[in-house]
This record gives structure tokens, C-alpha cells and sequence, in this order.
């Protein structure tokens, strides 16, 4: 799923209108759910936000019983819950369930990236080196939303590649419910410092992928993945966290 970066101070039906809108399709509810979905995963929409439904109609171009029943989807797949007289808000899990979904990932991503060791193409490999670079989040603020998506399109590179059609299917949900924009939480010092340690983690898994060594791919998969609660725990837990760590 394509990844965008993004203007922080944009509202979400800004964003939507101008990176999503969508024309006549056959399958709209479809088309808004993966928009919803990818604005969760860029960032754009935050932990605890409020879905409004009429806005997100009017961004999208489609009906308002189109988006409800990709609210409905987003809600049957765990990534936001409905709250009587108050409508749909996107997810937010506290600090025992953000440890245990990592778990999963890392679980499930383990198995899928050694899966991948021996499917990816060589076409595959350089797109993954080309990556790398952009993979590491520096002292400019602006390096996050293009590490958060270069970090993504490695790690989906690899998962596609894999072929495991229902392994796929749920790690999307499970991307979408630790929100791949925690770096943004992260002051100067430490953005660079767990810049270069992704970046290092990223170096040696590709290693290890183009020696189509599976079981060293999983191994060092699980333990970037595993680290990851240990790191961020505040970002879903607490929304005002970022701003308070950037003080």
C-alpha cells in the first residue's frame, strides 16, 4: 500500500481530498477502507482520533454509506471501535496489548521473512539496498514520515514476497493496530541514535537475505521487531507523549 509523506498541519479531510479522492469505481468501500487504512499508517490519522463520517465522504468523493461500512470494516478488524452517541475513533492499546501484538508481529513476520529468503528476485534485493538510506530517521524532524516509509515498503517488500496470502491479511491488521508512526515521538538525541540502530538492523537482515540464509533472516527479524514496545510504549499509550518529548 502506498505510503505518502505528509504535511502534519493538514486536517484529515485535506489529506484525504487531495492523496486519495476517488473516482467511480466498482468497489468503493474497498477503495475508502485502504484509504483510511493507509492515512492510519502514515500517521495522518493518530491513535484516539475521531472518524468523521461526513468529512471523510466529502474528501473521498463517495457516499456516506460507502464510508460507513469501511468504518464498519476497520471496526470488525480490530483497528477502531464504535462508541455509542460519539461515533468511530481509530484504536488505542494500552501498554500490555501493545507488547502483545508486537509479540505476534514479530511471530508471524519472522516466519514470513524466512519464507521470503529464497523468493525474493534480485530486482527485489536492490530495491530493498535502495531503501536503506532513506530507512533511518536523522536530527531533521522532516527524516520521519520518509524513514516511517521507507521502513514500511522494507518490510512489505519482503512480505509480498513471500507469498502467504493469509499471513499477509493478518499482518496487515496487526501493522495497522501499532501504527507505524511512532518515531515521531522520539527528541533529536534519540531519533539519531535509533536511527542508526534500524539502520544497522536493516543492514544485516538484507545480508542475510541475499545469502538466502532463512533462518538467520527470521532470527534477526524477531529480535529488530521484538525491541520495539521496549522503545515506544508511551506513543499509543499516552497522545501527548510526542509532544512532551520533543521538550
Amino acid at each position: 500500500m502506498e505510503q505518502e509523506t505528509t504535511d502534519q498541519n493538514e486536517s484529515t479531510a485535506e489529506y484525504l481530498r487531495k492523496t486519495h479522492r476517488i473516482e467511480e469505481s466498482p468497489d468503493l468501500v474497498t477503495l475508502t477502507y485502504n484509504a483510511i487504512y493507509g492515512s492510519i499508517l502514515s500517521g495522518h490519522i493518530k491513535s484516539n482520533q475521531h472518524l468523521n463520517q461526513a468529512e471523510i465522504a466529502d474528501a473521498l468523493n463517495v457516499s456516506a454509506r460507502t464510508v460507513r461500512e469501511a468504518l464498519a470494516q476497520l471496526v470488525s478488524d480490530g483497528l477502531a471501535i464504535r462508541e455509542p452517541y460519539k461515533g468511530v475513533r481509530v484504536v488505542s492499546l494500552p501498554a500490555e496489548e501493545i507488547e502483545e501484538v508486537y509479540e505476534l508481529r514479530a511471530m508471524l513476520e519472522g516466519r514470513v521473512f524466512e519464507v521470503a529468503a529464497t523468493r525474493l528476485t534480485e530486482d527485489e534485493l536492490k530495491h530493498l539496498e535502495e531503501l536503506l538510506p532513506a530507512s533511518a530517521t536523522t536530527k531533521d524532524p522532516k527524516s520521519v514520515p520518509i524513514a516511517r516509509d521507507a521502513n514500511y515498503e522494507f518490510h512489505w517488500t519482503v512480505i509480498r514476497a513471500a507469498k502467504k496470502r493469509h499471513y499477509l491479511r493478518v499482518l496487515e491488521q496487526i501493522w495497522g493496530l501499532t501504527l507505524t508512526h511512532l518515531h515521531a515521538a522520539l527528541n533529536e538525541d534519540y531519533r539519531v541514535s535509533e536511527g542508526r540502530i534500524d539502520l544497522e538492523e536493516h543492514k544485516k537482515i538484507l545480508d542475510a537475505l541475499r545469502r538466502r540464509d532463512g533462518e538467520e533472516a527470521r532470527r534477526l527479524v524477531v529480535a529488530h521487531v521484538s525491541r520495539t514496545p521496549d522503545i515506544f510504549p508511551m506513543t499509543i499509550v499516552d497522545p501527548t507523549y510526542a509532544d512532551r518529548a520533543a521538550t
